[in-house]
């Protein structure tokens, strides 16, 4: 039996068919999208930690240069300018015009800047707050954005440094300044000098700041050529990565085309196998029925009813089961033949066969053509009154169908003689034994006048007449 796919069937797998297709025909392409934005994300990845380990880098060196300039001019404050003013030395920022003088720590400290500066390293410090003194009011004050941005940051907060990067001369530079708070030894000379723009400094106010000018241009031309180098070795294995996918991928395409041909072979092969079995299966059902089964009345055969007999007789045996046989033979059927001719008798043994089966409502039940006129029941798990009850409804039912037979007595139309016997089968006995004493009641019939029931339970015949 055949099944026609509905048009929802044929329609849900569509879409899902159609992405897995696309998906097969454009791996490659698929791949070196997904290969390609991955070598862009590690390369801005890479971007980013490099300009993150160059600003980390520039305010560590930054911190330390500051740390180092504080350092010195700490150091040189408590080990040379003390000492000095001990013994009567004047300390000025005009050291170089005047006798037996030395610089000042401020002094000091940006001329040790200038000089790390001009050593090549780009380094630059600068020391400047809202209030220089009168000689460093060109280059000690607030003089751009940055200075005084930074010297109301620490008017805030003087424990943070503040930095910011930008180009300084042209060069990418990081701009870090920290204050330069007032400490105990120096607030005595602020507060008395005569030419000092402030005198109520306190210890800890911000008096100035320290800006380190540090330039970024050198790790950051290093950082380009590290990428630039990263970009080409990820480029270079990203494209022989693609290379190999492609290669595979095109090998495995070409075995997936010959394993879909090879299913569709195998398919296509499996269905002709199946389509052929299922024609022979049937077929051999067909000739199982045919070797079965009674070509004119379409019953089953002699054949079939030995084999059928057989198996019930030792069911019964085991059982314990009572098993009948009912014997039926048309009477006269010789003479209606001469009369009506053999193709009248070939349609009278059919319309007669069909009114025999009509009565077996059970599966178990079967009946046969036993021979010429002759018909034979087998009913299971049937004691002799249900097979009388049997065989008297299938005289009836012959009866009714009222097929003239003018030479047919004691009716003037077909009937039937009818021999019922029942047992309940023994290893001792035999199914020929149930058969012939059905045979006989069906004699009994006969001569009883016809169109009647004979039954024979073991060996005790009993008639029934009409």
């Amino acid at each position: 039996m055949s099944t026609r796919a509905s048009p929802t069937q044929g329609t849900v797998g569509e879409p899902r068919s159609r992405v897995v297709d696309y998906f097969s025909n454009h791996t490659f392409k698929i791949v070196a999208v997904l290969l390609a934005v991955g070598a862009g994300l590690l390369l801005w990845h890479l971007n980013r930690l490099s300009a993150d380990q160059i600003t980390k880098t520039a305010i560590k060196n930054a911190e330390i240069y500051s740390e180092v300039l504080t350092t010195f001019r700490t150091l040189y404050t408590s080990e040379v300018v003390l000492a000095a003013k001990a013994h009567g030395m004047e300390i000025s920022h005009n050291y170089k015009n005047m006798d037996g003088v030395i610089p000042l720590p401020a002094t000091l400290s940006m001329l040790l800047g200038n000089r790390i500066g001009d050593s090549g390293s780009g380094l630059k410090s600068r020391l400047y707050g809202k209030y220089p003194f009168p000689w460093r009011e060109t280059t000690g004050g607030l003089t751009d954005d940055f200075s005084r941005e930074a010297w109301q940051a620490f008017s805030k907060d003087s424990t943070q440094p503040y930095f910011r990067f930008e180009d300084v001369d042209g060069r990418a530079s990081l701009r870090y300044a920290t204050a330069d708070v007032m400490r105990p030894s120096c607030i005595n000379c602020h507060n008395t000098h005569p030419q000092s723009p402030k005198r109520d400094w306190k210890v800890g106010d911000v008096r100035g700041i320290l800006e380190v000018i540090t330039p970024i241009a050198v790790h950051v031309a290093l950082a380009n050529d590290m990428l630039n180098e990263a970009f080409i070795i990820i480029s270079v294995t990203l494209l022989a990565s693609l290379g190999v996918i492609g290669l595979t991928l095109r090998t495995l395409r070409r075995h997936a085309l010959r394993d879909r041909a090879i299913a569709v072979i195998t398919e296509q092969t499996n269905r002709q196998l199946t389509d052929e079995i299922r024609t022979r299966k049937l077929a051999e059902n067909e000739l199982q029925k045919i070797s079965r089964t009674d070509g004119l009345t379409g019953l089953s055969n002699r054949r079939h009813f030995d084999q059928t007999l057989e198996n019930e007789w030792f069911r019964a045996i085991r059982n314990r089961l009572s098993l009948t046989l009912v014997i039926v033979d048309i009477d006269h059927f010789k003479i209606y033949n001469d009369d009506f001719g053999h193709l009248a008798g070939d349609d009278c043994l059919k319309s007669v066969a069909h009114a025999l089966k009509a009565p077996l409502s059970r599966p178990a039940d079967m009946i046969a053509r036993f021979g010429g006129e002759e018909f034979v029941a087998i009913l299971p798990e049937t004691t002799i009154d249900g097979g009388k009850k049997m065989a008297d409804a299938m005289r009836v039912q012959v009866e009714s169908l009222a097929i003239p037979h003018a030479n047919s007595r004691p009716r003037d139309i077909v009937t039937i003689s009818v021999g019922v016997a029942s047992t309940i089968p023994e290893k001792s006995l035999s199914p020929e034994a149930l058969l012939m004493a059905a045979d006989r009641a069906l004699y009994d019939a006969k001569n009883s006048g016809r169109n009647s029931v004979s039954i024979r339970h073991d060996v005790v015949v009993k008639l029934v007449t009409r």
